[in-house]
This record gives structure tokens, C-alpha cells and sequence, in this order.
């Protein structure tokens, strides 16, 4: 394996000041971060007299607004995987600003060289670990040796970050106060934030998450929780949500379980649509199938025990219904999903459509009361929401209670559908029926 230096595809500092100037009545703590890389891209090109002009502005901007922005520690785990760890630090290098970041690697007793490769590296701070201690108290292990005052970005070492991954992560982390924790996009994880473009090289990749690390008018994506492979975390929301649980040792569920802790308190998890960055994938279990199944069996077991539900039917997405959503951007429309969990269905179509109304149920009093942090998502009968006086272009059909007849209950829909409006129903994991109300 070759280390790849990703290459910058925009550094034209002017347009990052252009993005601050934009941001800075709004935003001070993006308008921060868009100058801050304005003098990245500065000072990567030489230009002195720009790189003083940029420091002015961004010395002068601090002092003068309320600036929360705080610096990043990487939190990455090795276990015999040198390679893979080299690139993946490569591409920090590479690509990130070394003024507002610092690497801690927390190796869990390799034997491939990492460690010794490791220990010549004058930027990472190291912590050896005589046995393996898994993910979730592996991360606890670099949260504790990261600086205290910084950001944690937890990364799995199989990555590679391009230009701009990290800005447009830390955009979406400070988007607004309530935000908790963001993630990005790659070509390889589950949740909803995989992009099904696959190539034959990493160059290949390279090029195409370039493409995707820009400016959007609409980037953020609301989730329940986020992939761990790739997620950044505040420093005041980790100092008060705490550390990773470690019941879910080795590994599985820790990530649902940190997001339904960000949930509880309030917090947003955020999915950035334009940061994308590498991820080759499963590199600490391998190829042993029996072991993953094994430890996800077990977590799974865990994460229900201490929420009261399983994790993956609550935050499961229904992707044939929102095929059927044909509004075209921009239009305001009202919609009602029964059976929609945690809101996962209700993200995406928010995401695809801001202007969209949203309203949901859900009989688990649980799963309604943490879904209710992000939408109108209601523990009620669907009956008597559909009896009230509301009209909804849409009435989604994800899930209904067992007690209740899904051919009768779609047929009685005519009555808060309007004019125009659709059922759709999708009540079943194995077959999708669907019925249009005219």
C-alpha cells in the first residue's frame, strides 16, 4: 500500500474569506472556521503578505465576536494495521490545517511494526496498551490523553481524509448551539450515510469526494446517531453527555448508544453531506464472520436492555416510501408517517425537502419521547390523529401497532388526505404494499 498525498483542489484562500464574510453575522463560530482556512490555504501557497492579511482578520474577528471554535484532537486506534494507520495520518497531514489539530493514536498491542513505526512520529501523542482493549475503551483511553480543551474526532485508522473533510465536518459541528456531533459521507458504512458510487482505486475516490467537499446551501442531515468511523464530537457536550460506554467492548452498538445519549439531552447529531472521506472498512474484525455476528448478537442484547428496544428497528429508514415523495424542492407539503421511530424516514425527507411539514407517531412511549428531540413525533393512537380536523399530503405508513388491521386502516385515510394527497403504505419489512388514495 502507497502513502497518497491527496491533493488540494481549491486554494483559493479568497473564496473561504468570501464563505466567512457570508457566515460572520450569522455564524461567528463558522465565519471563524472559514477564515481560519483562508489562512491554511495562505500559508500551503507562501503568499506573505496574504498570509499577514488573513491573520489580522482572523486575530481582529476573535477578539471582536463570540467565537466557541475549538481546536481538534484526532482519536485513532492501531492494531496491526501499520499500513493503514501510516495513510490514514498521511492524509491528516495532507489535508488539515496542523495549527488546529493534534493526533493520538492508542495502540492496542500490535506486533506488525505500528508501534515502533509509531513512537518516530514527532505529532502523535501514543499510548501503548498491553492488550487489546476494544473500540469503545480504546477511544475513552485517547479522549483522556487528547488535549482537554479540543474537539475529539474519533477516526478509524482505515481512513483517508481529503481536502476539506475535517472544515466541512468542523462547519456542520458549530452550525448552531444545539448541534452535538457531526459525521461525514463515504463509500463505505451503514446509517444511511454511505454514497453508492463505487471505483476500481483510491485515486479514483480521491477525485470523486473532492467533487463532494464544497459549499451546499442544504448539507446537514439530521441523525439518530452517527457511524463512528468518522465523527467529531464538542468538547462541552462530551464533558457533559461523558465517555463512550464500555459494556459494548469490543465493539457494536456504541455508536447507537452514544446518539440516543445525545438525543436525551437534546443534542443533534448531524450527517455532512459535503464532507466525504475514505474508508476502506471493517479492517479490525477482518474476515472473521462468526466472531462480528457473535459480538453484534450480544450488543444488540445490551443496547436493549439498557433503552428498552432494539436499536435497528427504530432507526431503520424506508426507502421505498420515499421514492414515492415527488414534491419538487422548495414546496411546502404536510406529511404524516405513522410508525416512524426515531425519525430516521422523517430526516431524510427534511433533508430532501426543508420547506416539508412533519408530523409522526409512535406507540413506544420511548422511542416517541428521544425522536421528539428532532420532530413532531407524537406517542398517540394513529386513529385519532387521523380523525382531527388536519389535512396531509402525505400519510406515510412505516409501522402499525399489531391490535390494528392495515387494509382497513389505509382505506380510512380519504379523511384527512387532501384533495390531492397520498397513502402510502409499507407495512411489512419483506413485502412493500402499496395504495394510492385519490
Amino acid at each position: 500500500m502507497s502513502i497518497i498525498n491527496t491533493p488540494q483542489t481549491n486554494e483559493d484562500h479568497n473564496l473561504y474569506k468570501l464563505l466567512g464574510n457570508s457566515c460572520a453575522q450569522n455564524n461567528p463560530d463558522q465565519a471563524y472556521l472559514a477564515y481560519e482556512n483562508a489562512l491554511y490555504h495562505c500559508i500551503r501557497k507562501g503568499n506573505e503578505e496574504a498570509i499577514r492579511e488573513t491573520e489580522s482578520l482572523l486575530d481582529d474577528f476573535r477578539r471582536n465576536n463570540p467565537v466557541s471554535v475549538r481546536n481538534v484532537s484526532f482519536a485513532i486506534l492501531s492494531y496491526n494495521t501499520l499500513e493503514y494507520t501510516r495513510q490514514c495520518i498521511e492524509s491528516i497531514r495532507n489535508t488539515c490545517f496542523e495549527k488546529c489539530y493534534e493526533i493520538v493514536v492508542v495502540d492496542n498491542a500490535s506486533t506488525d511494526g505500528s508501534v515502533e513505526w509509531l513512537r518516530d512520529q514527532n505529532d502523535v501523542v501514543l499510548v501503548e496498551n498491553d492488550t487489546n482493549a476494544g473500540f469503545p475503551a480504546g477511544c475513552n483511553q485517547c479522549i483522556k490523553s487528547a488535549n482537554p480543551d479540543n474537539d475529539i474526532f474519533l477516526l478509524n485508522n482505515d481512513t483517508v481524509l481529503l481536502p476539506d473533510s475535517l472544515f466541512r465536518l468542523r462547519m456542520g459541528l458549530y452550525r448552531s448551539k444545539k448541534t452535538g456531533a457531526a459525521g461525514a459521507v463515504t463509500n463505505c458504512a451503514g446509517n444511511g450515510q454511505q454514497i453508492d458510487r463505487q471505483f476500481n482505486s483510491l485515486d479514483e475516490y480521491i477525485d470523486f469526494g473532492a467533487g463532494i467537499n464544497i459549499s451546499s446551501p442544504n448539507p446537514y442531515e439530521l441523525k439518530s446517531f452517527l457511524i463512528m468511523f468518522a465523527m467529531i464530537i464538542k468538547r462541552d457536550v462530551l464533558n457533559e453527555i461523558g465517555l463512550l460506554d464500555e459494556r459494548f467492548t469490543p465493539g457494536n452498538f456504541e455508536d447507537n448508544d452514544y446518539g440516543m445519549r445525545l438525543l436525551e439531552r437534546g443534542y443533534d447529531s448531524v450527517l455532512c453531506h459535503n464532507s466525504y472521506i475514505f474508508h476502506y472498512g471493517s479492517k479490525s474484525f477482518g474476515t472473521d464472520v462468526d466472531k462480528y455476528i457473535s459480538l453484534y448478537t450480544t450488543n444488540r442484547e445490551k443496547f436493549k436492555n439498557k433503552w428498552g428496544f432494539y436499536a435497528e428497528h427504530y432507526t431503520r429508514r424506508n426507502t421505498e416510501i420515499l421514492s414515492f415523495i415527488s414534491e419538487p424542492a422548495g414546496i411546502s407539503f404536510q406529511l404524516l408517517e405513522i410508525g416512524s421511530g426515531l425519525g430516521e424516514t422523517l430526516s431524510k425527507i427534511k433533508y430532501e425537502h426543508p420547506e416539508a411539514v412533519l408530523t409522526g407517531t409512535e406507540s413506544d412511549a420511548k422511542v416517541a419521547g428521544l425522536g421528539s428531540r428532532r420532530f413532531d413525533i407524537r406517542c398517540a393512537d394513529p386513529k385519532q390523529l387521523i380523525s382531527g380536523n388536519e389535512k396531509y399530503d402525505y400519510v406515510l405508513i412505516s409501522d402499525l401497532p399489531d391490535e390494528v388491521d392495515p387494509e382497513r386502516f389505509l382505506l380510512s385515510l380519504n379523511e384527512c388526505l387532501t384533495l390531492n394527497g397520498y397513502a402510502l403504505s409499507g407495512t411489512t419489512e419483506d413485502a412493500i404494499m402499496w395504495k394510492t388514495i385519490s
